[in-house]
């Protein structure tokens, strides 16, 4: 893999890997090329793993930029443009002509995880006999949930993209 080397005023020595960007090092300003190669050798691991996440995902939100599919439930839903409301049916999903795709597909599954994964979390605590504060649905990059002591519980709305099972699982 290639990489973009940034040289700053500090101290330390990161590195990321931005979906668009690729690998990225920032550095500071006297550190030799030899240091900075030993570094990412020592990460590369970690590197190869970003790398492959991404391409994976820009593989997925490629398909829905070209207004093929997207995930549902486990499901490749087929996108389809309609003259009036963007929807999920059981067989597409409806995106209103006009508007972007992208942009209205994931607000359209935002929307639907926070409808449904409450309605799977109240299920699964009276089965259990368990109780809890709140079930709510965020904007996670690296996590399916989390909770608190105090009983409030949070998921990623990407879990709607995952098989039910899976969000029973979580």
């Amino acid at each position: 893999y290639e990489y973009l080397i940034e040289r700053y005023d500090r101290k330390t020595v990161s590195v990321m890997v931005h979906p668009q960007k690729g690998v990225i090092v920032k550095a500071p300003v006297h550190l030799s090329q030899e240091r900075i190669e030993l570094f990412l050798l020592k990460h590369d691991e970690w590197i190869k793993q970003k790398i492959n996440k991404n391409e994976q995902e820009k593989h997925y939100f490629d398909d829905v930029i070209k207004g093929q599919k997207a995930l549902y439930l486990g499901k490749k839903m087929q996108i389809v443009r309609v003259e009036d409301a963007t929807q999920i049916t059981d067989r597409w999903i409806a995106v209103k002509k006009g508007q972007d795709i992208q942009r209205n597909v994931k607000k359209l599954l935002k929307a639907e995880a926070a409808r449904l994964i409450p309605l799977i979390t109240a299920d699964f605590a009276q089965k259990m006999g368990v109780s809890y504060r709140s079930a709510e649905v965020k904007e996670y990059k690296s996590r399916n949930g989390a909770c608190t002591s105090e009983g409030d519980l949070t998921f990623s709305w990407r879990l709607i993209m995952v098989d039910k099972a899976l969000i029973d699982y979580v």
